[in-house]
């Protein structure tokens, strides 16, 4: 291990080297627009096709089969609409049909008709977000990192969807304040956009992208240039809640109350334009989705991911390890080996950027005892250094103290891009 450390900064140095070697691959064949800021703003309603504001968008209509012919002109004709204002991300859709009954909607998201566009805001071909809906205007959003989607991830836009005879159409308002972005103020952020119609089984991308990748793997987006984002402006967000209850019990004439009051909150503050704090006290999950059933016939456990908001934000910086390896899961924090919840008394986590290439993220929990764990102080540090083609370099601290016992796991962590098409990784703990 030590002879390894010793070695790091040689192996940083070779990283850097072949990556940028590599870097000009995935640039060749990619599709590239100039983005347009709109003179007046469409009404989200859904009707792309009667709002005159989008004719000062940029249209897009040239749509790749990814399934099931690779490369083959897509079979439906799909037109798209991109366009910015002082304060949103705009987008329109067009999906035509034959007619009404070729399209598909079903409760089940991946069976169902849909459109769908990812953007790589700091245009490093690892990190982004995406957005989807489907013909009845089911809204769905995650965070990409990695290649990976995390669709718990929420933040604020909309979404308004209307059918008409020959297909439907979408309408999509994104605010910059909900994206996290560089601090230039004429960007080029990566985009890809997705039509899904499953009365033929196909998905086709506006930028190509080969069979055995997906949309998501964000090296492959296209271009779009001339994005001039708004001037930064502070967020806060303050997130309150106050609970109070009374319970009475009757036994044998004898009445006995018992009440319970409590109060909470979280904040969302931005640092900076890609610098987030989350802080909480006293922390509520009552507005949590439960998890999805899971029938475990093996001898190991379950596996379940994080779905409470306060974890969310940039959830996959600290992510270190191959499949099957978590060297931190933030579900660990507040809950007993037997699965019972507990009382988090609060924390503070520091997620984002420093600058174009560098990634921080700082995480500090109090997780109050139970009846098999006393309490626990949670902390864990992660930095890591993004280089060309999907190349990057990290290190991660992992701290958890109780009045008994102190456990410390430290890890590091490289990836390399070969070209366009290959990923390798490597890492220690």
């Amino acid at each position: 291990m030590v002879m390894f450390l010793r070695r790091l900064p040689s192996l940083v140095l070779a990283l850097a080297v072949l990556a940028t070697i590599n870097a000009f691959a995935q640039e060749s064949g990619r599709p590239i627009e100039t983005a347009r800021l709109m003179d007046a703003l469409p009404t989200i309603d859904g009707n792309v096709v009667d709002d005159p504001a989008w004719g000062g968008a940029v249209s897009i209509s040239d749509f790749t089969q990814w399934v099931p012919t690779n490369g083959a002109p897509a079979t439906r004709k799909t037109e798209v609409y991109f366009g910015y204002s002082e304060e949103y991300l705009l987008v329109g859709a067009i999906c035509y049909e034959d007619s009404q009954d070729d399209i598909v909607v079903s409760s089940d998201g991946f069976q169902s008709d849909s459109f769908t566009f990812v953007i790589d805001t700091f245009l490093n071909g690892q990190n982004g977000f995406a957005f989807g809906t489907n013909p009845i205007g089911a809204q769905y959003d995650g965070s990409i990192t990695d290649n990976f989607t995390d669709w718990n991830w929420s933040t604020s836009w909309k979404v308004r969807v209307r059918q008409f005879e020959q297909g439907w159409s979408a309408e999509f308002q994104v605010p910059f304040n909900s994206l996290r972005y560089g601090s230039e103020p004429n960007q080029t952020w990566g985009f890809n956009f997705a039509r899904v119609t499953q009365i033929n089984n196909e998905i086709s991308y506006w930028a190509p992208v080969p069979a055995q990748f997906s949309m998501y793997r964000l090296s492959l987006a296209g271009r779009m240039e001339g994005i001039k984002v708004p001037a930064y402006r502070r967020n806060l967000k303050i997130t309150p809640y106050i609970l109070s209850g009374r319970e009475r019990t009757t036994y044998l004439r004898e009445s006995h109350e018992v009440e319970e009051n409590d109060v909470g909150f979280d904040v969302k503050y931005s640092l900076t334009n890609s610098l987030t704090l989350d802080a909480t006290y006293n922390t509520d999950f009552a507005q949590v989705e439960s998890d999805q059933l899971q029938i475990n016939l093996g001898r190991f456990g379950l596996f379940f991911p994080e779905t409470r908001p306060f974890f969310l934000e940039n959830a996959g910086l600290f992510k270190v390890g191959g499949a099957g390896v978590h060297l931190f899961h933030s579900r660990t924090i507040g809950i007993e080996p037997d699965g019972r919840k507990l009382p988090l008394k609060g924390g503070a986590r520091i997620t984002g950027k420093i600058g174009s290439n560098r990634n921080l993220g700082l995480l500090f929990m109090r997780a109050e005892g139970g009846e098999y764990v006393p309490q626990n102080d949670f902390l864990v540090a992660r930095y890591s250094h993004e280089l060309p083609n999907r190349s990057s370099t990290g290190l991660i601290l992992i701290g958890r103290k109780d009045d008994e016992t102190d456990h410390q796991t430290f890890g590091i962590d490289a990836k390399l891009g070969i070209g366009d098409r290959s990923d390798s990784w490597f890492y220690a703990a």
